[in-house]
């Protein structure tokens, strides 16, 4: 099991005291990687309340290396140990339910075409509210519906706050797309997963709590919630680009268009700020490295990166 860990802690101790509960027949092997700097919080992780005889591993990535290349830096550390059948891929403000990775294990034996398995999303946050396994997409303006029919078999993507993977399906190299940083990984991993002629899909019994965007709602001195319309609206059109170039026009459209009306309908002039950032990078052909994404760098390619200052940031 690999937890990414950036900045927020208060869910972890619930999350490791949930997996010590689980009661699989199956060794558990528990890596919490912190998406940061050792030392860079002032309480030590391990002071949260860590539950006793779970195997726990705690790294350090050295700065906040985004959702992919954060989880690869950890997947990879796991196979330098371990020859594990799965994979299991968490957020750490997520909660398992009781013998829900019992469930997940058999339902993904029983279904080997399957290499990326999906969760039942729970969030206390909206009562009633359910996720079944992961979301559809809709290419031609670039929308996301989440999956809340039980019966719905067609997922577009699995949530990456939960996914379970199929280990020997990737023996080597990264797993996640690292040049997006937040959004799209998903997604852009379920592209190539079909690719390679395997399917993806949900397990009803693999029941999860998430408190959906527990490490993006806290303001930080090099932080906003806002920034993620940044990255919401870029890494859209690059996805678009990348694999359905034939829609780039009608999703520059809609972003372009569609995306502003709405938020300043809605007084929401920050992120409109960081719309307006996101598509004139996509024009340049730039992407931004603001303070709080230190550590994390593009792979080479046709794309500048540039380090930036949040919006009314004086430093």
């Amino acid at each position: 099991m690999v937890i990414l860990c950036w900045r927020n802690r208060e869910y972890l101790p619930a999350l490791l005291r949930s997996l010590a509960r689980q009661g699989v027949s199956m060794t558990l092997d528990v890596t919490v990687c912190h998406n940061e700097a050792k030392g860079d919080q002032a309480q030590a992780a391990q002071s949260q309340g860590w539950p006793a005889g779970l195997d726990v591993h705690e790294i350090y990535t050295g700065g906040n290396l985004g959702y992919g290349a954060g989880n690869n830096l950890a997947l990879e550390q796991v196979r330098r140990r371990l020859s594990p059948a799965y994979f299991l891929v968490l957020n750490s403000d997520v909660v398992l339910h009781e013998q829900a990775l019992e469930e997940a294990l058999k339902w993904a034996d029983a279904h080997p075409q399957v290499s990326v398995v999906g969760a039942l999303h729970e969030d206390p946050s909206r009562p009633g509210y359910r996720c079944f396994g992961g979301s559809r997409y809709n290419r031609v303006w670039s929308l996301i519906t989440p999956n809340e029919a039980p019966a719905e078999s067609r997922l577009d993507y699995v949530h990456g706050a939960a996914m379970l993977l199929r280990a020997d399906v990737f023996p080597a190299g990264p797993i996640f797309a690292e040049h997006y940083f937040l959004f799209f990984e998903e997604l852009e991993l379920a592209q190539r997963v079909r690719a390679m002629g395997h399917a993806i899909g949900y397990c009803p019994g693999f029941r999860v709590l998430h408190h959906e965007g527990g490490s993006r709602r806290t303001v930080h001195d090099d932080f906003v919630p806002e920034v993620a319309e940044y990255f919401e609206n870029l890494n859209a059109l690059r996805l678009t680009r990348e694999h359905w170039p034939h829609w780039l026009l009608t999703v520059l459209l809609f972003r372009g268009l569609a995306k502003p009306a709405w938020l300043a309908l809605h007084g929401q002039w920050l992120r409109l700020r960081f719309w307006a950032l996101a598509l004139a990078d996509f024009a340049c052909g730039r992407v931004r490295r603001f303070p709080f994404q230190k550590g994390w760098s593009l792979p080479p390619g046709k794309e500048r990166l540039v380090d930036a200052k949040l919006p009314g940031m004086s430093t």
